[in-house]
């Protein structure tokens, strides 16, 4: 039995307009939310100036957190949801979909598996 689902994303060749400023960042992260079925608690947002994004949402699953360089249309994601594997998989293929990159590096890694620490499955 595991504790959860890590997935580490790094997203490369997303617009520029659509990761620098937080309305728009908030709203991606809004509907990954809604439609992966997870629970909001919380949440932070910092805006860099004169652009970029660093924001964190705190759920009842754990967390998802995101920093954004627009200059480089870059997107470094977190998500990490306990007990279910299903919604983290489903909130990292709704990202991919929203923040449209070119590129995706992803690192899905089970946690709280004390002996099989091999589960981690690589980048994709």
């Amino acid at each position: 039995m595991t504790k959860g689902m890590h997935i580490i994303m790094e997203l490369y060749g997303c617009p520029a307009e659509l990761i620098a400023h937080v309305p728009s960042v908030k709203q991606i992260f809004d509907e990954i939310i809604d439609k992966a079925g997870i629970h909001r608690i919380s949440e932070a947002y910092h805006q860099f100036k004169p652009r970029g994004v660093t924001g964190i949402i705190l759920l009842e699953e754990s967390h998802i957190s995101v920093h954004t360089w627009p200059e480089y249309g870059y997107v470094a994601m977190d998500i990490y949801t306990c007990g279910s594997e299903e919604k983290a998989i489903e909130a990292a293929k709704i990202a991919e979909k929203l923040f449209m990159p070119t590129k995706i590096l992803k690192k899905e890694l089970l946690r709280g598996l004390e002996h099989e620490s091999s589960l981690a499955r690589g980048f994709l």
